[in-house]
């Protein structure tokens, strides 16, 4: 199956080796350089307060609080197309930090008894080393989650769980042999090495380009961008045309037009001719086409002349860190919490647009038995798909 998805199989072993080589910095170098180097020293930084091993704890919280950071600065910006490239170009500035740290290891301690200069420079290091792999890690589990299909997506995560669990063991062997037989600097120099191939092999790959960071049909992704591409005076003429198609036939038009929404409003209306027969909602998108959608399946004063096919659309949003906080101390004291409560209400509104927009591209003017669909993803996003089946209708409904 993954040979199927060569995008993800490169972003996969890329994960894979990322875990390999850097397994050895924290599980090998780290107590090394604790228990020999700054453990042997006369004097270092701040040796009033932090002995040898709270400066361990001191690095693991510089990496947890940039990789915090890095969730925080991710889930307020809007999900990419692709990502591959992307992730290429974050493991290269991975590979840069590395080969820094190696430098400096080597000209601060190897070199001179210069331990201060490294602690410094370690710490700065952990600080964008964690940044950076938790931009890596949440565009490559996205992707997973969102590409790989259901029945597949456990048996992948198993695989990426236990082959990365598994080539840790093998990264600590070699590293201890390095260590002992090298020294420090040679362990953080192959480390550096094997980042700077992982980057470079993932950098030139010719599939990585294609690894997309959402789960939308790619077919119906063509069709929507051409539609966005489509020049306004086009448009406007199949506009005319539909005018004078229902002219020629003199169709009586409704004189009660559905209750619209567009992107940033939604409300539920009567039928069509008929106030008290069903509910649903009318739409008009920023072009300005005319969407019948409700969770019906016939629509009184129409009828389904062509059936195209399902359409849906799809958003993942998450609460910013603030947010989250907010909505933990609200939880304290029980009610509701309105800041997940606009943001279910905002996914659902956005993946309502999107559903028709793609419906509009595949020629429907109407969208039947909609329905929506939620989950979480990572236990910190929010997925919500709204869902239904694209037709077409006589009369049709006018622009």
């Amino acid at each position: 199956y993954l040979k199927t998805k060569k995008a993800i199989l490169a972003l996969l072993a890329s994960v894979l080796f990322i875990n390999f080589f850097f397994s050895p910095v924290t599980g090998n170098f780290l107590p090394f350089f604790i228990k020999t180097d700054l453990a042997g020293s006369p004097s270092y930084l701040f040796d009033r307060i932090l002995t040898p091993e709270l400066w361990s704890s001191v690095f693991s919280v510089c990496i947890g609080v940039s990789s915090l950071v890095g969730a925080a600065v991710l889930s307020g910006r809007p999900q990419a197309d692709k990502c591959g490239r992307k992730v290429s170009l974050l493991l290269c500035s991975v590979a840069a930090v590395m080969i820094a740290l190696t430098v400096c290891y080597w000209v601060f301690v190897d070199s001179a008894a210069r331990i201060n200069g490294f602690l410094i420079s370690f710490s700065l290091g952990c600080v964008l080393v964690g940044f950076l792999i938790s931009c890596i890690n949440i565009p490559v589990t996205t992707a997973i989650m969102r590409i790989v299909d259901k029945d597949k997506l456990s048996k992948v995560n198993s695989l990426v769980s236990i082959g990365s669990q598994g080539m840790i063991p093998i990264a600590s062997v070699l590293a201890g042999v390095i260590l002992e037989g090298f020294g420090s600097t040679v362990l953080l120099a192959f480390c550096s090495l094997g980042f700077t191939v992982t980057a470079g092999a993932l950098l030139f790959s010719r599939r990585i380009g294609d690894a997309p960071a959402a789960g939308v049909d790619a077919q119906l992704g063509r069709l929507v961008r051409n539609q966005l591409a489509a020049p306004a005076a086009a448009r406007q003429q199949r506009r005319r045309s539909r005018r004078r198609h229902l002219e020629h036939r003199k169709i009586d038009l409704p004189v009660h037009p559905a209750p619209l929404f567009g992107a940033e409003s939604y409300q539920h209306g009567a039928a069509l001719g008929n106030p008290s027969a069903h509910r649903q909602d009318g739409a008009i998108d920023s072009r300005g086409r005319t969407m019948i959608v409700t969770t019906t399946e016939n629509i009184p004063g129409h009828s389904v002349v062509r059936t195209l096919g399902q359409v849906f659309g799809v958003v993942v949003r998450s609460r910013g860190i603030g947010g989250n906080i907010s909505a933990s101390l609200r939880s304290i004291v029980g009610g509701e919490i309105p800041e997940y409560t606009r943001l279910v209400e905002d996914a659902r509104r956005h993946a309502i647009d999107r559903m028709v927009a793609n419906a509009h591209a595949m020629g429907a003017n109407a969208i039947v038995m909609m329905r929506f669909d939620s989950g979480e993803i990572a236990q910190a996003m929010n997925e919500v798909v709204a869902y239904g089946t694209a037709v077409v209708l006589d009369p049709a409904p006018l622009d």
